[in-house]
């Protein structure tokens, strides 16, 4: 056995420095503006009173995956949550 290659009963500790961080491109905004909006808002933004908007709702929804979800017109859908819906303005 060589002795010059061998550690002498002693261990030896190596610290770990921190891995630098790596920056994968630039940071995402998020958005401004909610990615749903209630049932005055969204009724306000098409120019209809709250109730016009529901009671189209309940006439053109329909099921999709598991969830009631209508398609008013004008590029938004509507999801209907517990007893309210949510709407969401689809982007052209």
């Amino acid at each position: 056995m060589n002795d010059e290659s061998s550690v002498s009963g002693a261990e030896v500790s190596v610290e770990r420095q921190p891995r630098p961080r790596v920056r994968r491109g630039a940071r995402r905004k998020l958005p401004t503006e909610p990615l749903f909006d209630d049932i005055t808002t969204a009724a306000a933004k098409l120019g209809l009173q709250p109730e016009a908007l529901r009671a189209r709702c309940r006439r053109v929804a329909g099921k999709e995956r598991g969830e009631v979800v209508a398609r008013p017109g004008a590029g938004v859908v509507g999801y209907k949550l517990g007893r309210s819906w949510v709407f969401r303005f689809l982007e052209a």
